[in-house]
């Protein structure tokens, strides 16, 4: 089956182990980035696949990292990036499960801070980058914003501790 654009893993990495698997990441051919985050997985790591077979692959190769303890693959349904890219000093994902992903996706374009909308498949059917000067824009992009959107159901948030690009 194809993937249409860039997919998401989420990944939890044993301790001491980050670093490490920035820098395995980020010079894997199929990974476009690899960012350290705050929350329930330590890093996320878009990918460029074009079929779910590349997907599975993929995943298993990094479960088979000794620095891996697990991942989460989110194949993308569409793919939305903002030109240029806003720049700023906090990065954050925001993984929403809406109850109408199309309509939530094409609300969050409309939002200057959002630099991608990942449309998957799964309990977050929804992934929102952003890009904020402070936390108080990130608490108005979340709050003030995103869940105020229609067919918003839920949000978690995971701060990246890479700045933003």
């Amino acid at each position: 089956m194809e993937v249409p654009g860039e997919s998401l893993f989420f990944l939890r990495i044993k301790p001491g182990e980050v670093e490490n698997a920035i820098k395995t990441l980020k010079e894997h051919p199929k990974v476009t980035r690899a960012e350290a985050l705050l929350g329930p997985y330590d890093m996320v790591a878009p990918v460029d696949v074009r079929s779910t077979d590349e997907l599975r692959e993929l995943a298993s190769e990094l479960e088979g990292k000794p620095f891996c303890e697990s991942c989460s693959v989110l194949p993308s349904l569409s793919t939305w990036m903002r030109e240029p890219a806003v720049t700023k000093p906090i990065s954050a994902w925001s993984l929403i499960h809406a109850t109408d992903s199309k309509s939530v996706a094409e609300a969050l374009k409309g939002i200057e801070t959002i630099n991608r909308v990942y449309e998957t498949m799964g309990e977050f059917n929804v992934i929102a980058n952003m890009a904020v000067e402070e936390l108080g824009a990130l608490r108005e992009t979340l709050i003030g914003r995103i869940q105020k959107i229609k067919g918003v159901r839920r949000t978690e948030t995971l701060a990246s501790l890479e700045r933003s690009k």
